[in-house]
């Protein structure tokens, strides 16, 4: 009995004593519709990281974009799903045609997706 009064005045002892500091700001953690800026840290946004498979579903080569149904993309917190994406160099759809599977390489620039690299995956 006594041993479980002092493991709960211990408890509530260490929650009083943790600073507040530590606890992040919640205006921190909530990015608004409005904002302009891009406030993910570099060290969230993944660069050069592992490829996602896909299949093409058409290709706008006047505005260098690709639609493409892909699979999860866990580094980006995406589900499987169907969207355009533009791509860093327009001769990265050279050779590209509706109905091809592909791998590729997506990175984040600002509020957007960029595709940086596709290969081939038929």
């Amino acid at each position: 009995m006594a041993h479980s009064i002092l493991l709960k005045s211990l408890a509530v002892i260490l929650a009083l004593a943790l600073p507040l500091s530590v606890l992040p700001a919640p205006s921190s953690l909530a990015a608004g519709p409005d904002d302009e800026v891009d406030d993910m840290p570099a060290a969230l946004a993944p660069q050069g990281g592992p490829l996602t498979s896909g299949r093409i579903v058409a290709i706008d080569r006047t505005a260098h974009q690709v639609e493409i149904e892909h699979a999860p993309i866990k580094e980006f917190y995406m589900q499987a799903m169907t969207m355009i994406f533009k791509v860093a160099d327009p001769s990265l759809l050279y050779g590209l045609t509706p109905g091809d599977k592909i791998r590729f390489r997506l990175e984040r620039s600002g509020r957007s997706y960029v595709i940086t690299r596709i290969e081939h995956s038929n």
